[in-house]
């Protein structure tokens, strides 16, 4: 991560593509919370700045990997290509006239995974690696002590 964007007092954070990063303080405030399947990565700094924290930062990450969406036949790759199985590829879902589509999961998949508070995607979902999904009570945490997270919701078909 530049140095320049490990500013101290930042709670959340990203680096493109889409990694999430977290100050020290804020990753003891998540392991308050004891969320399962909670990861994290150690996130080096690159270059120097004045204003650069001196705490270290950390990527969120998961030990948890989510079966495969439901709706894989609305999945596209690069060029608008309708997906082919290949899950070596980007991937998002073809939902037009909205932006990003909504992602689907089988409550059976889901029972079968168990429960988690932070699990990863099978697929490469709009990037070059998996896109993470939290529970309800993981976002409620972050709500509660003022982490700013932006989500999208998830919908669990009942098949």
């Amino acid at each position: 991560m530049d140095a320049s964007k490990a500013r101290a007092g930042r709670k959340i954070g990203r680096i493109e593509p889409n990694w999430i990063v977290i100050p020290d303080n804020t990753q003891k405030i998540l392991d308050a919370g004891n969320f399962k399947g909670l990861e994290y990565g150690e996130v080096a700094l690159r270059g120097t700045s004045a204003k650069a924290s001196t705490e270290p930062f950390w990527e969120l990450k998961s030990s948890l990997t989510l079966p495969k969406m439901a709706n894989t036949a609305r999945f596209v790759t690069v060029g608008h290509v309708p997906f082919d199985g290949d899950y070596t590829k980007i991937v998002w879902i073809d939902d037009t006239p909205y932006r990003a589509g909504e992602i689907h999961y089988r409550e059976n998949d889901l029972k079968a995974q168990g429960e988690f508070d932070v699990a990863r995607t099978l697929e490469k979902y709009m990037e070059p690696h998996p896109a993470l999904v939290v529970s309800q009570r993981f976002y409620q945490h972050c709500l509660k002590n003022k982490i700013p997270l932006a989500v999208e919701p998830v919908r669990i078909d009942t098949e």
